[in-house]
């Protein structure tokens, strides 16, 4: 069972983001919905990247410092990168690709 979430929270995102960052690259001309969905890929396939290094961080500086390094506390950057920004760059990502869609579909009906 653990396994499998691991699929689901690491390798699958990062799969999908470098897919979208690929697929963005080779179909769209250079464009505002293609940065969005650079953003969007980008933001998704840095998730899983950003935990691992988090983890590797803490546990490098653990080993060479000891325990009491964090002095209780934790390694914040990659974290605060992982479960903030990444989030805030997906969907800004996906809402600016769906309101550049409408507008277009919208003004291609006039």
């Amino acid at each position: 069972m653990e396994e499998a979430g691991f699929w689901l929270i690491m390798v699958i995102p990062f799969v999908v983001g470098v897919a979208i960052i690929i697929l963005s690259i080779l179909n769209m001309e250079r464009s505002l919905p293609r940065t969005f969905m650079l953003i969007m890929g980008a933001s998704l396939a840095a998730f899983p990247v950003f935990v691992i290094l988090h983890n590797a961080v803490y546990g490098v500086f653990i080993h060479f410092f000891g325990r009491d390094f964090w002095r209780g506390g934790d390694e914040p950057v990659f974290m605060i990168l992982a479960f903030i920004v990444c989030p805030i760059g997906f969907l800004t990502g996906i809402i600016g690709s769906l309101v550049i869609t409408i507008r277009r579909m919208l003004r291609s009906r006039k």
